[in-house]
């Protein structure tokens, strides 16, 4: 998707004949954060990119955004090629890390539930295993520290560590405790 198609999408949901592609989509387009779920919905409708609002916030401008989702649509490609040969799980894992929860969905099998672990366990099947991903993943930074067919690590930023294990249909999530390396 193009900085004009963006540019038109956002004009539609602003109430504007024309938007810049280097209009602000905050500043200079005074959107707010009802007027953004709705841009980053209708955006990632449109392109077929997986998007989530923080996309919005790292990219604010027409042009910016669709830089983003053509580097977002071209990682997703290579994870997705590249999953036949190292198992869904390290993909669906850099997924999570380096792009998001909705990115790290779109590279699970359609059928695949995910399960969280402990005494609060949800299973979540459809649109709701990005929430649940989200949830674990958190807003901010995140790495994977290990990653292979069965199993991932991955650490966010507050330090806390999680857990990926892909058994059949299920993709359970847990909290764990793993010494930083390093």
């Amino acid at each position: 998707m193009d900085a004009l198609k963006v540019a038109e999408i956002w004009g539609d949901l602003v109430g504007r004949n024309t938007v810049d592609i280097d209009d602000d989509f905050f500043f200079d387009l005074d959107g707010n954060s009802l007027m953004a779920a709705a841009a980053v919905a209708r955006t990632g409708e449109f392109s077929g990119v997986p998007l989530e609002l923080r996309d919005l916030y790292l990219a604010t401008t027409p042009r910016e955004l669709a830089e983003h989702l053509a580097a977002i649509g071209a990682r997703l490609a290579e994870l997705s090629a590249a999953a036949p040969a190292t198992g869904v799980l390290p993909a669906v894992a850099a997924a999570l890390a380096e792009l998001s929860a909705a990115a790290a969905e779109r590279l699970l099998p359609a059928h695949t539930v995910v399960r969280t672990a402990g005494p609060e366990a949800q299973e979540a099947a459809g649109g709701r295993r990005t929430a649940l991903l989200r949830e674990h993943r958190g807003a901010g930074p995140c790495t994977v520290e290990s990653a292979d067919t069965g199993e991932a690590v991955l650490r966010r930023g507050d330090g806390l560590a999680f857990r990926l294990r892909l058994a059949g249909p299920v993709l359970e999530i847990d909290t764990v405790e793993v010494a930083r390396h390093g």
